[in-house]
């Protein structure tokens, strides 16, 4: 019984975490002017939050699973969690970020905007035509 809620309560901290990640990239997406929240611009800030997220949720993995090992056989699942909770817009820039990215040629924001396809990639929601 104590083994159960012990992952039940690691299961929770890391909900908990995406939660609150995904809630701090929208702040970020909602703040940026509305005029910039298209396509045209690199939001640097959004993608290093998203970026950092990742890490943060990777981390909490890391040490959670010191104690539930098959913890980290659901880590995909969290990140679907995240990318779900993200905002539509956001969710459709990261998107198309790579062709943004080719565009303006800066090594780290190419870098960080393949990881997150890179993590995100089999979320993508199919777009209907």
């Amino acid at each position: 019984m104590a083994r159960r809620n012990i992952r039940l309560s690691i299961q929770q901290a890391i909900f908990k975490i995406v939660t609150e990640k995904a809630k701090d990239c929208n702040v970020l997406w909602d703040n940026e002017p509305m005029r910039e929240q298209s396509d045209e611009f690199p939001h640097y800030k959004v993608v290093s939050e998203i970026v950092i997220s990742k890490e943060v949720i990777e981390k909490s993995f890391d040490l959670f699973e010191k104690n539930y090992k098959a913890i980290t056989k659901l880590k995909d699942e969290y990140y679907y969690l995240l990318w779900k909770q993200l905002r539509t817009e956001l969710r459709q820039f990261i998107r198309s970020a790579p062709y943004l990215a080719n565009k303006i040629n800066n090594k780290t924001f190419t870098e960080q905007i393949n990881e997150l396809h890179r993590i995100f990639n089999k979320h993508f929601e199919k777009i209907l035509s």
